[in-house]
């Protein structure tokens, strides 16, 4: 059986806290065609939400 191999494009964003010692960040890769929604669900996650 043939596996389906899809190339996405991604971007990546590094999200930092103001004024947060020692400094708070994550990073995220996500799909070039996220939307907003989505995108805001996945900060929440990856800061702790």
């Amino acid at each position: 059986m043939k596996r389906e191999i899809k190339i996405i494009e991604a971007i990546r964003i590094q999200i930092s806290l103001d004024k947060t010692n020692p400094l708070i960040w994550r990073e995220l890769i996500v799909p070039r065609e996220i939307s907003f929604y989505k995108l805001h669900h996945a900060i929440q996650i990856a800061m702790g939400r």
